[in-house]
């Protein structure tokens, strides 16, 4: 048996592995240097608010402007906004460049109830889907 032959050979296996390993390394980080941080609606919000219709009449209607921004702030041009609740059912708009849809002339009803919530539903292509904002309605 020749243990020399073998101790001899270790080290330049070692050295092999060592740049193979080293090569595909350096093979996945620049892959991965070139992947971009998913995108994600970063804030939804309403104006106003709230709505207080507390003295409206069975004719009143109300306005309602959400806005939708990306997580850096930039406005989402035509993502999806369906707002539900009060009396709405699945009314649905898109936002335009500033990131805003703009619901006129909402009639709304609380059933007898001193409080409800208007869901805001919004999902945006390439950025997902946002359920976080809930405006609340008084009467």
């Amino acid at each position: 048996m020749n243990r020399k032959g073998g101790i001899e050979g270790l080290p330049l296996e070692l050295m092999i592995i060592v740049i193979v390993a080293t090569l595909g390394t350096a093979i996945l980080v620049g892959w991965m240097g070139d992947v971009e941080e998913p995108k994600s609606i970063g804030n939804v919000s309403a104006e106003p608010g709230y709505l207080d219709i507390t003295n409206a009449t069975s004719a009143a209607t109300f306005n309602l402007t959400i806005s939708v921004t990306d997580n850096d702030g930039a406005p989402i041009k035509d993502a999806v906004v369906i707002i539900s609740g009060c009396g709405l059912t699945h009314v649905v708009k898109e936002t335009d460049s500033k990131g805003e849809a703009k619901f006129t002339n909402l009639s709304l009803s609380l059933n007898g109830a001193e409080r409800g919530y208007i869901n805001v539903h919004v999902s945006a292509n390439g950025y997902g889907d946002n359920d976080s904002l809930r405006v609340t309605v008084v009467g």
